[in-house]
């Protein structure tokens, strides 16, 4: 992980993809870049599905091919507890960028309060 400087922003990954547009039409085309926690959580008893961390629109020409880059930060991976509270935890979370599934993150280590950590 890297600290910018941001309380808010601290860079886990970055996630980069090629995008082609195989049609017959120029067109635009929003890729969007999930998160899918366990579903079981001691924090959480009901954690999302998936959540949304990134989107980009790109115009593509016929056959044309885009890079698009998405960043990954530790507040996406945060979980809510009943309280209120903020908590990073150690889990598996899949990375879906489009509609498969790229990547997963393992957090290790013990869960601790997102406040607790001068966040």
């Amino acid at each position: 992980m890297r600290n910018t400087n941001d309380k808010r922003h601290v860079l886990v990954t970055r996630f980069r993809v090629n995008v082609t547009n195989t049609g017959s039409l120029a067109g635009d085309d929003v890729v969007l870049a999930f998160l899918e926690p366990p579903r079981t959580s001691i924090i959480d008893p009901t954690p999302p599905i998936k959540q949304l961390f990134g989107f980009q629109r790109v115009h593509l020409n016929v056959n044309e091919s885009k890079e698009v880059y998405f960043s990954l930060y530790a507040d996406s991976l945060l979980s809510i507890g009943h309280n209120g509270f903020k908590w990073l935890q150690p889990r598996l979370y899949k990375i879906i960028i489009g509609t498969k599934v790229m990547h997963t993150i393992k957090l290790q280590g013990t869960g601790a309060l997102w406040s607790e950590l001068g966040r």
